[in-house]
């Protein structure tokens, strides 16, 4: 299995070579490297629409941060054309497996009603748990949210945190 590449280097010649053949044989990481290549122009020309495919081989396979990287494909129009609704649903499942920036993204799009119904309890608790996760925006948001909901709003994200928090793993 290939490491994660976060795309700020461009990949030597063997190891772009080597990231496409595992790629091309069904390797999920594999083919996040190669989108994240492609949607940085890092030792292969730029093409976000090369770079969607490839994320979404890799996304439909679980992978939490291709799945999180095809939401923001959706969500700015980069190789797709712009969907909130594919975004929000790419954003939700790499929410629900643990990453932390899907997890705010998806607290965001609940709060703006941005390809999901808008629920502002739902987003509470995204925010809630985004910043349980590290994520310092979160954090500053809830901070700055928790004054505009009421008692019972709050109890009721909480609730929702705390039991999405202490889940059994699959």
């Amino acid at each position: 299995m290939t490491e994660r590449d976060n795309g700020t280097q461009n990949p030597t010649s063997e190891l772009l070579e080597e990231t496409l053949r595992r790629a091309e044989n069904g390797e999920a990481a594999a083919q996040c490297n190669l989108g994240i290549y492609y949607s940085f122009g890092r030792g292969v020309p730029q093409n976000y629409a090369e770079a969607t495919e490839w994320y979404r081989r890799a996304a439909e396979q679980g992978d939490i941060q291709a799945q999180y990287n095809l939401g923001v494909a959706y969500d700015q129009g980069h190789g797709v054309q712009r969907n909130a609704n594919e975004a929000f649903s790419w954003f939700l499942r790499a929410a629900e497996q643990g990453h932390t920036e899907a997890q705010f993204n998806t607290a965001i799009s609940y709060g703006q009603g941005n390809g999901v119904a808008e629920d502002q309890v739902e987003a509470f608790k995204w925010i809630l748990i985004a910043a349980a996760s590290g994520h310092s925006k979160a954090v500053e948001v809830r901070d700055v949210v928790d004054r505009q909901y009421s008692r019972s709003q709050k109890a009721e994200a909480q609730r929702r945190a705390n039991a999405y928090i202490r889940r059994p793993e699959p």
